[in-house]
């Protein structure tokens, strides 16, 4: 997704299909990808942080770009917001069973 955006931004702000929503789905798009980027490399060593911050890059995702992207594409965008709505589901259930199991010590 933050490829795409990167991509097409000089393009879409070219044409001035609304670049409102162009730089603020190029925006969230850089922050959900910073936050898999450090997510996944705290999954390597096991931290519950790192779920937090998938949890975290879901939710962006979710109620920012896909809610975005479904104002202008309208039902096109609906295949987005039910893998990260899926996506925002695992990391909860993942971070309820591991809070289950182990004391509120882990810190960011």
């Amino acid at each position: 997704m933050f490829v795409h955006a990167a991509v097409t931004l000089r393009d879409d702000l070219a044409e001035d299909r609304g670049d409102t929503t162009t730089l603020l789905q190029f925006v969230a798009s850089a922050a959900t990808t910073v936050l898999c980027v450090a997510g996944t490399a705290g999954l390597r060593h096991g931290r519950r942080w790192a779920l937090r911050l998938l949890h975290s890059a879901a939710l962006i995702t979710v109620f920012f770009v896909d809610v975005i992207e479904f104002a202008v594409q309208e039902f096109g965008a609906l295949i987005n917001v039910v893998i990260g709505a899926a996506a925002l589901s695992v990391f909860s259930q993942r971070l309820r069973q591991i809070a289950r199991r182990e004391p509120l010590t882990d810190t960011v």
